[in-house]
């Protein structure tokens, strides 16, 4: 009994470290997980899904292009609050 207790517990050890290794290889998008490819045949097969590193490479993009876009906007909300301002200050000292 001992035996199997022993041998069960090496089997789950081995399996976590083999989903561990390969758990960086692969992104669920669909629920924002990763996954080795195993599971994610198993699992999420009819899901979106790409690699870590190139959908990684994707995102980084994406967002330094939002950031640009964002850094842009605030500037244009600056310019139209200072106008905005300006008019109000118009309009009270009416």
């Amino acid at each position: 009994m001992v035996g199997s207790t022993t041998q069960t517990v090496q089997e789950v050890w081995s399996t976590v470290t083999l989903t561990v290794v390969y758990l960086q290889e692969m992104y669920c998008l669909d629920c924002s997980v990763t996954a080795c490819r195993r599971c994610l045949a198993a699992e999420h097969k009819s899901h979106r899904a790409g690699e870590v590193e190139r959908l990684g490479s994707q995102l980084r993009e994406r967002i330094r292009t939002d950031v640009v876009r964002m850094q842009q906007n605030t500037t244009s909300c600056r310019a139209d609050l200072r106008t905005l301002r300006r008019i109000r200050d118009q309009f009270e000292t009416r």
